[in-house]
């Protein structure tokens, strides 16, 4: 890849004895066992003491008749490869909170929404219970049960009233 040196991504060809062969640089430096042909990828320590992702997969030998049984390796240190995974996790860290935030700043107002209402008309059944039944029932809402919540508050004061008349003229 273009960008090879800069994200310390290495190309070798490896053997059939799991040297490696080219780059020359490596000289007869075997490759880590544990490096298996049939898995998508590894994280082995390699004898430099660094610990690289790895995967190998086989040269098709179509052309040759004798099979040469060599390889293609492509390693990357951890750090480096999971440097973009560590990247995109504090981003979607951050992104969790600010819509943990907002999602419970929409619940707080959702229930306020809703309390504040109830709230107004236990004040308004504490008047009612304290004898004051002419006290007008305002409460904003557009929730269908807090209006029919109040309607039945008013009917219920208006019962009380009309006993309370019907008991006075009774006397």
């Amino acid at each position: 890849p273009a960008n090879a040196s800069l994200s310390q991504v290495e190309i070798l060809i490896v053997n059939s004895d799991h040297a490696i062969i080219h780059p020359q640089k490596y000289g007869a430096t075997n490759v880590p066992s544990t490096i298996r042909e049939n898995t998508a990828f590894s994280v082995d320590e390699w004898g430099d003491g660094v610990r690289y992702v790895s995967s190998i997969v086989p040269v098709h030998e179509s052309a040759t008749e004798r099979a040469m049984g060599w390889r293609i390796l492509v390693r990357q240190p951890v750090t480096q490869a999971y440097s973009d995974l560590s990247s995109i996790q504090r981003v979607l860290l951050v992104t969790l909170l600010i819509s943990g935030l907002i999602f419970l700043a929409l619940v707080w107002w959702g229930a306020l929404l809703i309390s504040r209402p109830l709230k107004e008309l236990a004040e308004h059944a504490r008047s009612i219970e304290q004898g004051e039944e002419t006290t007008p029932l305002t409460v904003p809402s557009h929730a269908r049960e807090i209006h029919e919540l109040v309607q039945a508050l008013q009917g219920m004061a208006s019962e009380r009233l009309h006993a309370e008349i019907a008991r006075m003229k009774s006397n």
